[in-house]
């Protein structure tokens, strides 16, 4: 098996070490300058998993627990919390003086209004809001959360995710809230950044919080102290790579993302500049709709996942071999979740047009459109879809291909009637629990008895052996329901300015979300 993990290691290490050996003491000011691809559909990170709403986000609110750089959960807003009654009663006790960017005291009925809404309506908010049996906020610093089924150690990350996670918002503006996005004169946190102006198709731009109090922790991950370096953040959409790439050359910004690695030698060879590789790795798959048209019967399902070869498709998006792994796994290997019988299960890397023919007929195809949608601002989820639709055709489907921006292809995929397939990248989770294409709500509509069967064991599972027991089971159901596929791992390539410090290092990773704290540029010599 071909494992260019390794080698992407050694580049790993020369990217982000080589600016650590310059790094001069951290300063305060500056306007840091983000090219993003697109533009965020809004800027409510409870009810969505886009990292074009979830990266300025992260910025503006905060979670009771943050992911460390092992990524385990650590207290945020909370200063502590206990588990009692055998796991089913958690009590968290909040940081005292956290001010809102509106200038109120965050207090426990805030936490709990923001649990509640994101329990009804956020993103993967039902696995903890079926379990729950009540909330209490006895005082202002005390918030209680009261199972009525066993949850275990899913419920700390679940509380931990940003990624369409229960951010706090001020009760006000979480009571009031349902699942339409809260719009953006209530985008209101408790960040290191606040938000100050949002015009579309040009900026989000955010500034330091003033009344920002650091936990007394060090900086580790996503977790421990945010020091708000830069006086602004700059999020600026441009759609075009090459618009993006020579923005950072001449300076007009400091970090932009989606590079082909095509130009990594380019970059490496230019002293302003530095590579930064997502690390750990996204996979890029296909979502397909089970709910409704050609794609709810699992046949043709199977018929499209049989009839790709990944590595054409891995090699076509990140070019040369040490920026891709291939691995029918959904987790990469060296992390507990990795599943060895999925990167050799046998419908996975098949390139068999034929046997895809013969399934496809079993499922009644009778050469019907298969809508395709895919987002075209993306470099490495367009260059994969197009090699996909190539060997759809050869396997005899009629592929229709529609491509969109970001803002449309997002809301296109979330209405079923309107694509049978859908191509994205998914950012690593630390824990299954968070992966949104398991939520019955998110884009394959997912929701089989097998399925919820697997996923209440596994949340129920009172040891680490028992979740990966079950784990290994529903990374399985994928291969035989086929709601979605992965192709195998890749390493996307941002450029920053080489005067930008404080990203990629070993208690900064550099992974999405990005976040922007604790980065600095460094004094001109």
């Amino acid at each position: 098996m071909k494992n260019p993990g390794r080698l992407l290691c050694g580049i790993l290490v020369l990217v982000f070490l080589a600016p650590l050996a310059l790094a001069s003491e951290p300063q305060m000011g500056g306007t840091f300058r983000y090219a993003m691809n697109s533009d965020p559909e809004h800027l409510d990170p409870m009810i969505t998993t886009s990292w074009k709403v979830v990266t300025p986000a992260r910025h503006i609110f905060e979670t009771l627990l943050e992911f460390d750089s092992e990524w385990e959960p650590v207290p945020m807003l909370a200063e502590s919390y206990e588990s009692l009654d055998d796991g089913m009663t958690l009590v968290f006790h909040l940081r005292t003086g956290v001010k809102f960017h509106n200038g109120k005291t965050m207090t426990s009925q805030d936490v709990a209004a923001s649990i509640t809404r994101w329990g009804k309506y956020g993103n993967g908010g039902a696995t903890l809001w079926n379990a729950v049996d009540r909330l209490e906020t006895p005082d202002d610093l005390t918030f209680i959360i009261r199972l009525k089924e066993r949850l275990g150690g899913v419920i700390l990350s679940l509380l931990a995710n940003m990624m369409g996670g229960p951010v706090i918002m001020p009760e006000e503006i979480a009571a009031a809230a349902t699942k339409e996005p809260v719009p953006p004169e209530s985008i209101i946190g408790t960040g290191p950044y606040r938000l100050v102006e949002w015009i579309p198709n040009r900026h989000v731009k955010l500034v330091r919080f003033e009344e920002y109090v650091p936990v007394d922790m060090p900086p580790d991950g996503y977790a421990g102290a945010k020091i708000a370096y830069f006086d602004t953040i700059l999020i600026q959409p441009v759609p075009a790579e090459n618009t993006r790439f020579a923005g950072i050359t001449v300076g007009e910004f400091q970090l932009v993302e989606n590079v082909s690695v095509d130009v990594y030698d380019q970059v490496a060879a230019d002293p302003n500049l530095q590579a930064l590789l997502l690390g750990p790795p996204v996979f890029p798959g296909l979502m397909l709709d089970t709910s409704e048209g050609i794609t709810a019967n699992a046949k043709i399902r199977q018929a499209i996942l049989v009839a790709l070869g990944m590595e054409p498709i891995l090699q076509a998006t990140y070019g040369n071999p040490e920026f891709w792994e291939l691995s029918g796994s959904i987790y990469p290997p060296n992390t507990i979740w990795y599943v060895d019988e999925a990167h050799d299960h046998p419908l996975y890397n098949q390139a068999d047009p034929e046997r895809a023919r013969q399934l496809a007929a079993e499922g009644g195809y009778q050469g019907e459109e298969l809508i395709f949608v895919f987002p075209s601002v993306v470099p490495e989820i367009y260059k994969f879809s197009l090699v996909v639709a190539e060997q759809l055709g050869q396997a005899g489907f009629k592929i229709k291909s529609e491509m969109y921006d970001w803002p449309t292809y997002a809301s296109v995929r979330t209405q079923p009637e309107l694509f049978d397939v859908a191509s994205s990248t998914f950012s690593f989770k630390s824990d299954p629990a968070m992966i949104p294409l398991f939520d019955a709500g998110y884009v394959p509509k997912w929701d089989t008895e097998e399925k919820r069967d697997i996923i209440d064991r596994m949340t129920a599972a009172a040891t680490l052996e028992e979740r990966y027991a079950a784990w290994k089971q529903l990374q399985m159901l994928v291969y035989e329901q086929v709601p979605f596929i992965s192709m195998g791992f890749g390493y996307p390539m941002f450029v920053g300015n080489a005067k930008v410090e404080g990203l990629g290092t070993e208690k900064h990773p550099f992974t999405m979300p990005l976040s922007f704290w604790n980065t600095w540029f460094a004094e001109d010599k």
